[in-house]
């Protein structure tokens, strides 16, 4: 047997009885009428850049709450130290 000829088999009897489809009327122009609203719901750029600016804005305040928060753990150190707080995690007090 040639190396391009194969016996057939079941897949290509199935294959042969496949036959073309027509699309339906009017599909072309459904379907642009589709893609025209999905052009028309876009955001503007200036909403874009606005909450592009308040999530940096956000990103900015936390940043520097938790640079406060770093700076002010010192001061909970000393009022603890001051009530005489242990901090341990002995239950029992051995």
């Amino acid at each position: 047997m040639n190396k391009n000829t194969r016996p057939p088999d079941k897949i290509d009897t199935l294959l042969k009885g496949i036959h073309k489809v027509e699309a339906p009327a009017f599909l072309l122009t459904r379907i642009q009428v589709q893609t025209e609203h999905l052009k028309e719901s876009t955001i503007p750029i200036h909403r874009a850049y606005s909450a592009i600016f308040a999530f940096a804005l956000l990103f900015f305040i936390n940043a520097w709450a938790i640079q406060q928060n770093s700076n002010s753990n010192n001061d909970v150190s000393v009022v603890i130290e001051e009530m005489n707080i242990l901090s341990n995690e002995n239950l029992y007090g051995d």
